[in-house]
């Protein structure tokens, strides 16, 4: 399965660039809280450049609100699927301590994605939170919580709730 295939090239690169395992170590546990003070910071109007403030605050409560909702989403199809951890499938320890559970969808892919799309309304802001979730779900990848179809569900989730409540606010 390729799912298994990848994540057993990852864990190989493990200990090869202890500088970048850590970095990842660190992102996979801390980039969910750095989003949402980036948001916070948006909203208080750190590198607003004509950008109307209202609609920095409507994206940032659609944000918050669509990961809210992507994560209520995930969790019966989790229970559903019940889909081991790659850690637990594969038999080896994961570069950051993780309690067992389901690994499909991803909550973190879904959260940092709905956080994210609502600024694709509002300026530029969009790009430094699409860097910032895309850096979350590869580092989750990296550190063996997560298989890639585990982020493509978990993404596309995320993104479709955030897609829709911002079309329902801004476009209609």
């Amino acid at each position: 399965m390729l799912d298994h295939r990848f994540m057993e090239w990852l864990t190989h690169q493990w200990g090869k660039f202890v500088f970048f395992d850590a970095w990842m170590m660190v992102v996979a546990e801390w980039n969910p809280t750095v989003m949402l003070v980036v948001i916070f910071l948006f909203t208080l109007g750190f590198g607003a450049h004509h950008v109307q403030m209202s609609s920095v605050w409507i994206a940032a409560g659609i944000s918050i609100f669509s990961a809210f909702i992507g994560r209520v989403t995930n969790e019966p199809v989790g229970r559903l699927i019940q889909r081991l951890r790659p850690f637990e499938a594969m038999s080896f320890s994961p570069l950051v301590s993780h309690e067992r559970g389901d690994s499909f969808p991803s909550n973190h892919a879904t959260g940092a994605f709905a956080l994210a799309v609502p600024f694709l309304f509002v300026s530029d802001y969009w790009v430094i939170l699409f860097a910032l979730a895309l850096l979350l779900v590869i580092s989750r990848m990296y550190v063996g919580l997560h298989f890639v179809t585990d982020i493509i569900a978990g993404l596309s989730v995320g993104m479709c709730v955030a897609l829709f409540f911002s079309w329902c606010i801004f476009v209609v």
